[in-house]
């Protein structure tokens, strides 16, 4: 059951390219293309609650982790999903995502759970990309393939302050017998500057052969004034490519759309339209046709104004694909740390119960 790392990856560029915002349309005839053909490798999931119905017992302390995949090699990720019980922004912001491959002994992802799907500010709304989308804003999915040549480790590390009631979770990956010799592996890795300062805000630094293939954006403003203007850049094996400004590298122009969920790109939500100061902002913009390659390194920063001038709330999350072992990440802020570092110009508010043709929010304690 040899496995083309290279034919997953092209499946997810079998994309026509769109008038919609983002790409927001497949091309059919070319993504089921080769859809009667048999596939060579063997189809398994972990769960986690093989009884299929929730008991009532499984309630994560505060501080708790628990290790919910545990898979020998060589195999393929292929989609994770997730939901959790309380809709409450701590759920979002404290609860964190590792994920090991191999042997290694430190994570290659390593992201607070609502920000790896897309999911910041502890806030809930929708995301409809290609690698990830979220389903009534409670289901959280990826879909970006995962290889590993040993072992793939995921571990799940509850809030430090509050108990989560309910962790359910599936985990779809491949059994194949090898994998191609240029297969490179995921990675994820969260940042943030709270607020920002000096100089360029760093996204990523990489060393080691790989592509990137594009990230989450979050921020929130503390002042007024148009913040848009610092643009990216990226450090390629030394040789540097500037970028002309924020919203142009997410694929807008002249400010961002409300609301915006492309395959590529998007801006799901956008309060700085409406609000001045405290607003919060997500971004993305992930480079399917496009990856960025790299033979010894790869840096992506972002500037805070046109001079590096705004003092706002920045947080990223990184993804690309490498050869290990991986630079060392930074170290992960705490929980009380990923909170906004001016909450009092806009706290966050929870919920209101809607019923959505399914459990009445208000019943959900579980």
């Amino acid at each position: 059951m040899a496995y083309s790392m290279t034919a997953a990856l092209c499946a997810l560029a079998t994309l026509a390219l769109a008038t919609a915002s983002g790409g927001a349309e497949l091309d059919r005839e070319a993504l089921l293309a080769d859809m009667y053909r048999a596939r060579d490798y063997e189809f398994y999931r972990i769960v986690s609650n093989p009884t299929a119905g929730p008991d009532g017992t499984d309630i994560m302390k505060p501080g708790d982790w628990r290790e919910i995949a545990n898979i020998e090699g060589p195999g393929i990720i292929s989609h994770i999903w997730f939901t959790l019980s309380r809709q409450r922004d701590y759920v979002l912001k404290d609860c964190v995502l590792r994920i090991y491959w191999d042997d290694e002994k430190e994570p290659s992802v390593e992201v607070p759970i609502g920000e790896f799907f897309g999911l910041g500010h502890g806030k809930y709304y929708t995301v409809r990309s290609l690698p990830f989308e979220t389903g009534n804003q409670r289901g959280y999915n990826c879909f970006f393939p995962m290889p590993f040549r040993k072992r793939c480790r995921i571990t799940f590390h509850n809030s430090p302050d509050h108990e989560l009631r309910r962790l359910f979770y599936h985990i779809n990956y491949k059994k194949v017998d090898s994998l191609p010799e240029d297969t490179l592996y995921f990675h994820a890795q969260y940042r943030q500057a709270k607020p920002t300062s000096g100089g360029d805000y760093t996204i990523l630094e990489a060393e080691g052969r790989g592509h990137f293939v594009g990230l989450f954006y979050y921020n929130r403003t503390n002042s007024e004034g148009w913040w848009g203007d610092g643009g990216e850049r990226f450090i390629v094996d030394g040789r540097e490519i500037p970028g002309t400004g924020q919203e142009d590298y997410f694929g807008q122009g002249w400010s961002f759309g409300k609301g915006e969920n492309g395959l590529r790109f998007g801006s799901p939500l956008y309060e700085s339209a409406d609000k001045p100061v405290g607003a919060e902002n997500s971004f993305y913009r992930f480079h399917i046709e496009d990856p960025i390659p790299f033979k010894k390194s790869f840096v992506m920063t972002m500037r805070h104004g046109i001079h590096n001038e705004r003092d706002e709330d920045y947080s990223t999350v990184a993804f690309w694909y490498q050869t290990e072992p991986h630079k060392p990440f930074p170290p992960l802020p705490p929980a009380k740390d990923r909170y906004p570092s001016k909450p009092d110009q806009a706290a966050p508010k929870p919920p209101q119960a809607t019923t959505g043709g399914g459990i009445p929010q208000e019943s959900i304690e579980y």
